[in-house]
């Protein structure tokens, strides 16, 4: 059902019937959102809980009233480490076939245009979760990053040998010469 697309028609006998869809769906099935998750993460135990209520009140559009849950592994922006994202997200849309329709929806709905192949609730969700997401998330307690950030050092920065004296790259240490060569040159051009 989340996967599949649905008819303007479908969509008005569902919300007619007040049709209730509740799955579970592993994030790689939302493409958008998968693009975001940490590589931390592969272990596919990462699911959203969909719980979506279509209605027909009478309006000339089919409602949906829909609550998603669960948690997205993200990459802390401050500290790299795997930051589990805590999603509890009610949303409300009305469904309209066409540009026109809009002006007949009420201040209290969102709004969608269904396309030529009808609405993808799969889509609609992607949408509502990634606009919930801030744009660099980070962890709440910050001494939490520190000790994320000494691990990604240790394990992925090669620390230089003891014994090995640290090389210092110093693009400019010798600029002073060169534009003193370069003064003494220009000296010289101009005799």
């Amino acid at each position: 059902m989340l996967a599949d697309r649905i008819g303007i028609p479908q969509l008005r006998e569902m919300a007619g019937r007040s049709e209730r869809v509740v799955a579970d769906i592993e994030l790689s099935e939302l493409q958008r959102i998968a693009d975001l998750l940490s590589r931390e993460s592969a272990d596919g135990s990462y699911r959203l809980r969909i719980e979506a209520q279509f209605a027909d009140h009478g309006r000339g559009y089919p409602e949906l009233e829909c609550h998603v849950s669960g948690r997205l592994p993200l990459d802390c922006q401050r500290c790299l480490g795997l930051l589990d994202w805590n999603i509890d997200l009610d949303f409300r849309l009305a469904i309209v076939q066409s540009d026109a329709e809009l002006d007949t929806v009420t201040d209290r709905f969102d709004a969608i245009v269904a396309d030529e192949h009808g609405f993808s609730l799969a889509d609609a969700v992607s949408d509502e979760v990634l606009g919930s997401l801030p744009l660099a998330p980070v962890h709440a307690d910050s001494n939490r990053c520190v000790t994320d950030s000494e691990y990604i050092r240790a394990k992925l920065v090669a620390t230089p040998a003891e014994h090995e004296p640290e090389q210092v790259n110093r693009p400019f240490a010798d600029l002073d010469v060169l534009v003193k060569q370069g003064k003494q040159a220009g000296d010289t051009d101009s005799n």
